[in-house]
């Protein structure tokens, strides 16, 4: 029996389509540079926060080796906390956690001093936008779509607005593959999300 021949178009369509032909008339070329272009995209993304959490556990390191009983010196809690909001430009509920079980810090502790301390920014964002970063959706134009959000929002992934309003954040996945792609504020999901709807999405939220 023979093997059932694909076209080279196809093959490629289903590289990034998981499996669903399009029937576009791309060239082979065009879909192979919009392939890698959108992975290219999702990695830079991936490895701009991989990178971010990678220096919060050095600095960790650093801390639990040259640092007997952290937790009883309240200066050297404020100076950790002032160093990772340097990382992040704020300091999320996560790595607070990340914090408290490493070095063994009490998480009131922590979150105490963020708020009694000026200085030290915590989340303090009204609404939290998720834009999903997995592959059904970057296949569909996820990565355009981060793209649109950041320019709305003249931020990028993990950081909040300057009056305080979004956190922008990206996840792998957010379980609504059939209808990507996909973004979340707080709870609220939205499906098959294009470029030009994102102003009219996000303006909900700024009131």
């Amino acid at each position: 029996m023979q093997a059932k021949i694909i076209p080279a178009c196809t093959k490629l369509c289903y590289l990034f389509t998981f499996g669903k032909p399009c029937r576009s008339e791309l060239t082979v070329e065009q879909i192979w540079k919009k392939g890698y272009t959108l992975e290219k995209n999702r990695k830079e993304i991936y490895k701009s926060m991989d990178e971010q959490y990678a220096k919060l556990e050095e600095l960790l390191n650093y801390y639990s080796e040259n640092y007997d009983n952290i937790n009883l010196d309240q200066e050297i809690i404020k100076q950790l906390l002032h160093e990772t909001q340097e990382i992040f430009d704020y300091l999320p509920s996560d790595v607070l956690q990340r914090i408290s079980d490493k070095l063994g810090i009490k998480l009131p502790t922590l979150t105490t001093l963020v708020k009694l301390i000026p200085s030290l920014k915590g989340e303090n964002f009204k609404h939290k936008i998720t834009v999903c970063s997995g592959p059904r959706c970057g296949a569909k134009g996820g990565a355009e779509i981060l793209s649109a959000v950041e320019k709305e929002l003249n931020i990028k992934p993990g950081k909040v607005t300057k009056d305080g309003t979004f956190l922008l954040v990206t996840q792998n996945c957010l379980k609504k593959c059939k209808t990507s792609p996909n973004m979340k504020i707080d709870q609220d999901i939205y499906n098959n999300v294009t470029v030009q709807n994102i102003p009219d999405i996000i303006k909900k939220y700024r009131k």
